[in-house]
């Protein structure tokens, strides 16, 4: 089972629609749930901290499945994120990202991080 997601660019206060792609793997499994988290990355140099980019949890929408997937079977699964009206444009100190998480017992990739650009105007 393999999992992706393409996104847009977009700016402040705008809402990101974009779909999961979904393809069934050798077997069917049995799909519980797919996580869609957006964050922003910044860079900061913190004391307490042997990293300079640190991770900032934005908003995660879970989307109950609760189906099978069949072999080789490709489901899209739209999904929307609203970035926050404050939010910083991405620059060198500021990056944005959706990662997607399918749950399903023993996946090969059920993980995909796909960049958002997050423009001024």
């Amino acid at each position: 089972m393999q999992c992706s997601a393409y996104l847009f660019c977009t700016k402040h206060g705008e809402t990101i629609h974009g779909e999961v792609f979904v393809t069934g793997g050798q077997a069917e499994e049995p799909i519980e749930k797919i996580q869609v988290l957006l964050y922003m990355q910044y860079e900061e140099v913190k004391e307490d901290s042997d990293f300079s980019w640190h991770d900032k949890h934005i908003e995660e929408v879970t989307i109950d499945f609760q189906r099978n997937i069949k072999t080789d079977e490709e489901i899209n699964v739209p999904f929307s994120v609203t970035l926050p009206e404050d939010s910083h444009f991405t620059d060198d100190k500021h990056k944005w990202f959706i990662r997607t998480k399918v749950f399903v017992d023993q996946a090969v990739d059920p993980e995909d991080e796909d960049e958002i650009f997050v423009r001024t105007t």
